[in-house]
């Protein structure tokens, strides 16, 4: 994961402790408003003067007033959190194609370490079929032990594990064969 990757997931989580923070402390104002309004009401439905309340409502009037600030914080934060989703969801994209970039570049230099050997491969197998045509009364069974040799090195057939051996070693016996 890069850097850039990182650093926008920890905005987001920022981002997002304000929104909850924020929210948090505008449902305590809200209780607080609500059980102020519940005090005052019950101060009127008792037939209270108003003067016996006053400080109540200031009260309730200061709480209003942040809940309002905090609304609009509330509303700034919830942008703030969308605008650090939004940039942790481009950089995962980057971060994405880049790798998708280096695997790409890594197939092109396979390919062409491929290419290279196979061109490699050919030249040996012609020049091994060369050196058989030229081994008396061997030279069909080095031949077909070549062959076998790269059926089971692509697709393990035929099951025989001897022919994971080193090529050189495979040859021994019909070269030694063929010196009779």
């Amino acid at each position: 994961m890069t850097s850039t990757v990182q650093e926008a997931q920890a905005a987001k989580q920022t981002a997002a402790d304000k929104v909850n923070a924020v929210a948090e402390t505008l449902r305590a104002l809200l209780q607080t408003e609500k059980a102020l309004t519940e005090q005052i009401g019950r101060a009127i439905a008792d037939g209270a003067a108003p003067d016996t309340f006053a400080a109540q409502k200031a009260e309730r009037d200061a709480v209003s007033s942040q809940i309002v600030d905090y609304e609009s914080a509330a509303s700034h934060l919830d942008t703030d959190y969308t605008v650090a989703e939004e940039t942790l969801k481009q950089a995962e994209r980057t971060a994405r194609a880049a790798a998708i970039q280096a695997a790409i570049d890594q197939a092109r230099t396979d390919a062409a370490a491929y290419t290279d050997g196979f061109a490699a491969f050919l030249v040996a197998r012609n020049a091994m079929r060369a050196s058989a045509s030229k081994l008396p009364g061997v030279e069909a069974a080095v031949v077909q032990l070549m062959e076998d040799v790269v059926s089971y090195q692509l697709k393990q057939t035929p099951a025989n594990f001897a022919y994971a051996s080193p090529f050189a070693e495979l040859i021994e016996p019909y070269l030694t064969q063929a010196g009779r």
